[in-house]
C-alpha cells in the first residue's frame, strides 16, 4: 500500500493519506485467499493509533496529542477485512516539524532555546508564553 504522511491542518496533527484497495490478498503455502477490504488501521511506531471504518476512505487526521505520552517517529497502515489485518506498508516517518517538543528541552527551568521560563525578577503582571515570549497583560501596568 501506498502511504504518505504530511503536517496536518493543526499544530500536532498529521494527515496520513494512502491510495484505497479494494481486496485483501493472503496467501497459505500455495492456495490464495481473497477478502473484500472493510477499513484501515493506522499505526504509530507499531502502536494502533486510529481506525478507519470504510473501505474507500483515503486518509486519517491523527492527533499525536491525543495518542499518549510517546512521540511516534513513523507510520503505518495496514486494510481491514473484518477482524483480519494485511501486513504493514512501508513504514513512514512523521515529519519533524509535526512532532510534539518538550517544553523544557534546554535543561532545568529552560526552554530549548535557552530562555528560562519564569524566575526572580519577573514583570508583574507579565508571563511568558510556551515559546518563551514575554506576554505583557496591558491591563495591569501603565504603559504611558
Amino acid at each position: 500500500m501506498d502511504v504518505r504522511v504530511d503536517s496536518g491542518p493543526q499544530d500536532g496533527t498529521i494527515l496520513v493519506t494512502w491510495i484505497p484497495v479494494t481486496l485483501n490478498v493472503t496467501s497459505t503455502g500455495n492456495k490464495i485467499k481473497t477478502s473484500p477490504i472493510t477499513g484501515y488501521a493506522v499505526f504509530a511506531d507499531g502502536k494502533r493509533v486510529t481506525d478507519v471504518d470504510s473501505p474507500s476512505s483515503d486518509h486519517a487526521l491523527v492527533d499525536l496529542a491525543c495518542i499518549g505520552h510517546f512521540n511516534p517517529k513513523n507510520i503505518t497502515v495496514r486494510s481491514k477485512s473484518r477482524d483480519l489485518l494485511s501486513a504493514d506498508s512501508t513504514s513512514v516517518p512523521v515529519p519533524a516539524s509535526s512532532r510534539r517538543r518538550n517544553k523544557m528541552e534546554g535543561g532545568r527551568g529552560r526552554l530549548a532555546n535557552g530562555y528560562r521560563m519564569g524566575g526572580r525578577g519577573a514583570r508583574r503582571g507579565a508571563r511568558r508564553d510556551i515559546s518563551g515570549q514575554m506576554v505583557i497583560d496591558h491591563d495591569e501596568d501603565n504603559l504611558s
